[in-house]
């Protein structure tokens, strides 16, 4: 298994692994919105963060329109950044032993994002609002996680020994994202928003989320929800190599690339003292 440094452990059988890790993590985030004219919104703005093994940077810009008597917007947006790894123990080879010669070289490398989005938000009538959005994002660089390991297995399954995973340089993803609220009478809304995502790695995912505001009265409201996500796995997920066969062009064991099925419930509530 993997610790919490990245390194691989042979833990006590019953006895979950744990270790120390502690980290701080440092961010700041910033934006300024301007109109132009009476028709146009620009937005700018710029973040960073920093932490032990991790520094991000990027800028964010976006541009709104409004037609229609302002019951029509139009947005495009682009969000271009930088990310810079340097892992605790050194910068793993891919498809190395773990702790073997050779299976450190450097301590850093980068990742690049391209992100745009284009959106349109209608007014349909008093009662019922639409948002279309697409969005767009490349990613091109370092793209594993320094810190995530896979098992080679014999024929019955058993680990035998830990490499570091190998992921694409690259990355293409596109999402697609569709809001209704509608306004049922008096102060409830409903909220109904449904997202389709797909990328070259060849997951895609699908989530439908509810909710729904009842105003009790003027000084207090409360919200269910409910959240529903179905996620496919990526291509190159695998729980573990058969050792001895050929190596995949790509494999990572990462949990956050496999399969997944997942329904949150919630509710918020929210009174007014004055």
């Amino acid at each position: 298994v993997t610790s919490a440094s990245g390194r691989g452990t042979n833990p006590i059988i019953g006895k979950v692994p744990l270790s120390h890790f502690t980290d701080t993590r440092y961010s700041v985030d910033t934006s300024w919105q301007q109109p132009i004219g009476s028709e146009y919104t620009s937005v700018i703005g710029a973040n960073a963060s920093k932490e032990t093994d991790y520094i991000s940077l990027g800028a964010n810009t976006k541009l709104a329109r409004d037609f229609n008597e302002k019951n029509t917007t139009v947005s495009l947006g682009a969000a271009p950044e930088v990310d810079i790894s340097n892992p605790n123990g050194g910068l793993p080879v891919a498809y190395t032993t773990v702790d073997a010669p050779g299976s450190i070289d450097g301590t850093r490398d980068e990742k690049l994002l391209l992100s745009g989005l284009a959106g349109i938000t209608q007014v349909i009538n008093r009662q019922l609002l639409m948002q279309f959005n697409y969005g767009l994002t490349y990613e091109h660089g370092y793209l594993n996680d320094p810190y995530k390991l896979l098992s080679l297995v014999n024929a019955q399954g058993d680990p035998i020994s830990a490499i570091y995973e190998k992921r694409p340089g690259h990355r293409l993803e596109q999402s697609y994202y569709w809001l209704t609220r509608y306004n049922i009478w008096a102060n409830d809304v409903f909220s109904l928003g449904l997202r389709y995502y797909v990328d070259d790695w060849g997951i895609h995912s699908q989530t439908l989320d509810f909710s729904f505001r009842r105003q009790s009265n003027d000084r207090f409201y409360w919200q269910p929800h409910i959240r529903y996500y179905h996620q496919g796995a990526a291509d190159f997920y695998h729980t573990g190599l058969l050792n001895g066969n050929p190596l995949p062009d790509a494999a990572s064991s990462d949990l956050r690339l496999a399969e997944l099925v997942d329904v949150t419930f919630g509710d918020r509530k929210s009174t007014r003292l004055n």
